[in-house]
């Protein structure tokens, strides 16, 4: 009964956190619509300009960029160096980098009420060196990141999100967008959070492996190696769940419509936590 009762209380928490998030990611898209009003499909077609600075950093050392809006790729390389090439609005007045002690802050600097009629766009890449780490703020932005090692922390208020390859670790706040993740080695760490839009993940994993995935809404999909060893606990407080990749299936909460599944797969050792409000888990195999 102490059992039950505390289990019911874990899960009375989970539903309050996602409720709350749910609550944040409403107030900010309703922030954010300004930034992203009047889009069009060729936002260089009111003007900017090109840019391309090189500076030195650290092997290991963190490059944080904050953006209103626009396209963003960061591409990992074995250099000790970043570049940042590509476009900017006519609403951007400079890009600033600040270093410090092998670190990189990128500061895009704005034209007072620039932030309107996508005046703020950019469309950037970025190099970074493969072990760095990275940490990018965005409001309205398409990111996609790829062969970059280190911790990566994102957070977006509406937009794809696309991470592949080798990360040491990831962090995502997402509001509106699809996130897809994929790793051939296994994080240490995954904790995504999202309002809306559906998770797409491919990760391999080992038994120091931690994934926490928080939706309000939309399908999340974990695709793991049919012989991974890991510990799942996955509740939705309405929609399915489907275990594909063996052993037990979901049951039905006895109050309310969602589904709940706990079981331990090959002797487990990853930790796989995933909490849905409305929407559905699947877990398939690579």
């Amino acid at each position: 009964m102490i059992k039950s009762s505390i289990a019911a209380k874990s899960a009375h928490a989970r539903k309050a956190t996602l409720a709350r998030f749910l609550l944040i990611g409403l107030v900010a898209v309703a922030l954010a619509l300004p930034a992203a009003a009047g889009r069009d499909d060729s936002p260089r077609s009111k003007g900017g300009r090109e840019v391309d600075l090189t500076h030195d950093m650290a092997p290991r050392g963190e490059v944080s960029l904050e953006v209103v809006s626009g396209d963003i790729t960061v591409i990992g390389w074995d250099r000790s160096e970043m570049r940042i090439s590509g476009w900017v609005g006519p609403g951007v007045d400079d890009i600033e980098i600040d270093k410090n002690d092998g670190d990189i802050d990128i500061s895009v600097d704005l034209h007072s009420g620039s932030h309107r009629n996508n005046r703020a766009n950019v469309d950037l890449t970025i190099h970074v060196p493969n072990n760095a780490d990275l940490d990018l703020e965005c409001v309205s932005a398409r990111i996609e990141v790829d062969g970059v090692g280190g911790v990566i922390n994102i957070e977006n208020v509406s937009g794809r999100i696309d991470v592949g390859d080798s990360f040491r670790e990831l962090n995502v706040e997402s509001v509106s967008g699809k996130v897809v993740a994929r790793s051939t080695t296994a994080p240490r760490d995954v904790s995504i959070e999202a309002v809306s839009g559906t998770m797409e993940l491919d990760l391999a994993l080992n038994d120091r492996s931690s994934i926490t995935l928080e939706s309000v809404s939309g399908t999340v999909t974990l695709s793991l190696d049919k012989n991974v060893s890991a510990d799942f606990d996955i509740e939705t407080f309405s929609g399915s769940i489907r275990n594909g990749l063996g052993g037990p299936q979901a049951r039905r909460e006895k109050f309310g419509p969602g589904q709940s599944l706990e079981f331990s797969h090959n002797g487990g050792g990853a930790s796989v936590e995933i909490d849905v409000f409305s929407g559905s888990v699947r877990l398939e195999k690579r």
